[in-house]
């Protein structure tokens, strides 16, 4: 039987795990709850082993010649080798040989979309960073530095703003589209006949009860709400048409310091907020086709990056 290679993405929402055979066939598939070491340091390592038990199936894991493994937050691993090792336990206790390489997400993207070696990479889903790439590795790095001290334009940060965006109507007495979709989302919706206070008019007791849910629920709740932002932008709403011209300008931002490195290097776009059927991605691309258009590519899966990587290995 032929040989197999593995491939991972463990993102903030979804750990994937994708086995293939040396023409690119998938053999096993598995998915488990978020995975990335940084936003779920006590789980992550679970998510990567209910994953892989369930890519493995009935795959005999002696197959398995070589595994790479993409996600945000790699250097944690490399940095706190105690982190590392309930990666490679789950490794080990599906019977793995070895252990898996860990790249950054920004590698395994860039990989599933060009044979080049050399170029710049833009990542931007729950959080958002960009590379330059020499050799298929980083070796300059601009943005991810989390959701509470910068990923501008991600997903985080579009939900943060859908929030503010939805206080400040509130505050001005006026419901927007995407205020609606907000309150909506977190059940908040003022019913009829509920009775309020003389000092505090329905706008009021919403924008306390949505500052209160949104400081309990934690970053990746904030995430959950860029999908809204897509709605409001179809039902013709200028917050929300603001938001995503601001969320493009900071993704370009960020990258616009590497894309002279890359001489005529392919400048890949990767990532859930650049989806070309997105307003995000569309503005992106709009703001980078005047002076890259014939360099842009778009990344598949960061698990088909993965999958890329390890074959190169193999080789």
């Amino acid at each position: 039987m032929s040989d197999l290679v593995l491939g991972g993405d463990l993102g903030g929402s979804t750990t994937r795990i994708v086995i293939a055979d040396a023409t690119g066939a998938v053999r096993g598939e598995g998915t488990a709850p978020g995975g990335n070491p940084v936003s779920q340091p006590e789980t992550a390592h679970l998510a990567f082993a209910a994953a892989l038990r369930a890519a493995l199936g009935d795959l005999d894991p002696a197959r398995i010649r070589g595994g790479v493994i993409g996600m945000a937050g790699s250097t944690a691993l490399r940095e706190q080798p105690a982190r590392r090792a309930g990666f490679d336990a789950a490794w080990a206790q599906c019977g793995l040989a070895g252990v898996p390489r860990i790249v950054s997400d920004l590698e395994a993207a860039y990989a599933s979309a060009t044979d080049r070696d050399t170029g710049v990479v833009l990542i931007a889903g729950t959080g958002a960073s960009a590379a330059l790439i020499d050799g298929w590795q980083v070796v300059e790095r601009r943005g991810g530095y989390g959701w509470l001290l910068g990923d501008e334009g991600a997903g985080v940060w579009l939900g943060r703003a859908a929030v503010r965006a939805t206080l400040a109507a509130l505050q001005e007495g006026r419901v927007s589209t995407l205020a609606s979709l907000v309150i909506d989302q977190f059940g908040l919706t003022m019913r009829p006949g509920v009775q309020q206070s003389a000092e505090a008019w329905p706008g009021e007791a919403q924008a306390s009860a949505l500052i209160r849910v949104v400081n309990d629920s934690g970053p990746l709740a904030l995430a959950e709400l860029a999908p809204l932002i897509t709605l409001a932008c179809d039902e013709g709403s200028s917050d929300a048409a603001e938001i995503v011209d601001e969320a493009a300008r900071h993704l370009v931002r960020t990258v616009s310091g590497l894309l002279s490195w890359a001489q005529d290097g392919p400048v890949v776009l990767a990532g859930s907020i650049l989806e070309e059927s997105l307003p995000t991605g569309r503005a992106v691309r709009e703001l980078l086709t005047p002076d890259y258009g014939d360099r842009l590519r778009f990344a598949a899966s960061g698990t088909q990056g993965a999958l890329a990587l390890a074959r190169r290995e193999q080789r």
